[in-house]
């Protein structure tokens, strides 16, 4: 049975404490050189536990997840950016340009391995393992792969910004960060063993190291004759660079990327290039560059990419914050005989996985894809007659918006079991008042009861969660008109971006403004919201 629980934390300000706890533990282990720990971070990386372990937060259900968005926001948005320059800021660009061609074609060659052995990777693994892409958008595991990328070349840094600039959902981001974790250990153990025969190699193949190995002393003198202990002087210095730098990016991208959304659409919609966060990270990198010729390139003494460091892996951490994300289902029908008139396909699909009863195909494909800690919202219209029982047989927390199939002993069952129900208008964001009284009284009382739904705010896009559309163009269905026409004015009232709504079934909504999170419309899978909102 679902039980309601309370977030023991609800403050961003105390989960920010929290974090850094958790990184502060993770690096203090990482440091002890006692047999065990030495053992446990050969197997396991610390990069990887920054990751995993706050996901543990939202797993058992510890937090409430506006406190991880909005840091996530400022550690992707401030941080990232930041990190970046400072990342950069000591880079050697003029002894790299000594290396001479060579250097390039290395560079190039490595470069066409990623572009050529991803495909083929993905290809190969989605023929021998396709189950491990069910229910996930093959588009959403291309993208994905940009994050392999940028981390393989240039760091957890690049990683994160490419899942930002390409809008890969957490789903496929956190597959990528196993995956880039497990391969960079398995080739960090092959680098090692062949360093310790590197002279040998370089013999035999007659490779001419000796640019290489100058630009590698040129660096080892610069750090030594630089390095000083960290003083105020240089952390504040540091952090004026860093974060005034993040400024102009913010500002140059606010302005660029409405110019490229307006006058060249295309850009934007194959290359992401009206991207705000793309020109943000691309300016704040180029000043780093830029930087990396002057004397500010003097900081890496005082300890400018330890600081950046730092910033990454607050980062990764809000990242791993956001891996339990909220799932939202529409029109179960449970124990509804006659949906299977209007909706044949359920049979069909239910006979291809193997069930002869539809609702046992529904609620085992549901479970596959929902685990018990999931947040859930159903859009309404969960069961007819008994089939009110299935309910609670699902995983998950479920919050129920009414639909036109719930009736009283049926709420009440959905109440014994855990589900928060939604039965009036809930409204978390800004409104006129009086115009929602006047929006009120031009329809009938039944017409608004019917109404129930939530509008909220996330990620700073307003949302309007609903049973029925906003928009009414199923010339089959012309049931409840007026509650539909309510919906709409108590869209704009409240200026929202988008609704997600049910009752449809698999017919789709000819509105840009609409989201069908009908299982009909989704082949039976819950949608992501996590996903919708950085694709929408």
């Amino acid at each position: 049975m679902n039980e309601q629980t309370i977030p023991l934390i609800q403050s961003d300000a105390v989960l920010f404490g929290v974090l850094a706890a958790i990184l502060g533990l993770v690096f203090y282990t990482g440091q002890l050189k006692t047999k065990f720990w030495t053992k446990f971070y050969g197997v396991v990386p610390a990069l990887l536990l920054c990751y995993f372990l706050p996901s543990l937060l939202n797993t058992f259900g510890l937090i409430e997840d506006v406190d991880a968005k909005s840091l996530y926001y400022v550690s992707s948005r401030y941080l990232l950016p930041a990190s970046l320059v400072l990342l950069t800021i000591s880079v050697d660009l003029k002894g790299i340009f000594r290396l001479g061609p060579k250097a390039v074609i290395m560079f190039l060659t490595g470069t066409a391995g990623i572009m050529i052995g991803g495909p083929v990777a993905f290809m190969v693994v989605r023929a021998v393992f396709p189950e491990s892409f069910a229910g996930t958008a093959a588009d959403d595991i291309w993208r994905g792969m940009t994050t392999l990328a940028g981390s393989w070349i240039g760091g957890g840094a690049n990683q994160a910004a490419m899942k930002e600039i390409y809008q890969v959902s957490d789903a496929a981001f956190s597959k990528m960060i196993a995956v880039d974790v497990i391969w960079a250990n398995i080739w960090m153990g092959t680098l090692l063993f062949m360093s310790k025969r590197a002279k040998s190699i370089d013999a035999k193949t007659g490779a001419d190291v000796s640019a290489i190995e100058r630009i590698k002393l040129k660096m080892e003198t610069f750090q030594t004759e630089n390095a000083r202990k960290f003083n105020l002087n240089d952390l504040m210095l540091i952090v004026a660079v860093a974060f005034s730098a993040t400024a102009v990016g913010h500002a140059f991208a606010n302005w660029i990327s409405p110019l490229i959304k307006e006058n060249y659409p295309i850009l934007h919609e194959y290359y992401s290039l009206g991207s705000p966060f793309f020109w943000l990270i691309v300016i704040a990198t180029t000043i780093g560059v830029i930087l990396s010729f002057t004397k500010a390139r003097n900081l890496e003494g005082g300890g400018a990419s330890a600081v950046g460091s730092v910033f990454i892996y607050i980062l990764v951490a809000t990242i791993g914050l956001k891996m339990d994300v909220m799932k939202i289902i529409s029109d179960t029908h449970f124990g509804h005989e006659n949906i299977l008139l209007y909706e044949p396909k359920r049979i069909q699909k239910a006979q291809e996985a193997g069930y002869e009863d539809v609702n046992e195909f529904l609620v085992n494909r549901l479970n596959k894809y929902i685990s018990k800690n999931d947040e859930v919202l159903h859009l309404g219209d969960v069961a007819l007659k008994e089939g009110y029982i299935y309910a609670n047989r699902l995983n998950g927390k479920y919050t129920l918006i009414k639909g036109n199939h719930e009736n009283k002993t049926r709420i009440e069952y959905y109440k014994s079991i855990g589900w928060k129900i939604i039965e009036d208008i809930q409204i978390e964001v800004e409104f006129n008042k009086e115009e929602f009284e006047k929006i009120k009284a031009k329809y009938k009382s039944s017409s608004v009861k019917r109404a129930a739904c939530l509008i909220k705010e996330i990620n700073g896009k307003r949302i309007l969660f609903s049973h029925y559309p906003i928009v009414n163009d199923n010339p089959d269905d012309n049931r409840f008109p007026n509650t539909i026409k309510f919906l709409e004015e108590l869209f704009n009232l409240c200026n929202c971006d988008l609704n997600i709504h049910g009752h449809t079934h698999s017919h789709i909504v000819k509105d840009k403004r609409c989201l069908n999170a009908c299982l009909d419309a989704n082949d039976y899978l819950p949608l992501d919201l996590n996903e919708i909102l950085e694709k929408f």
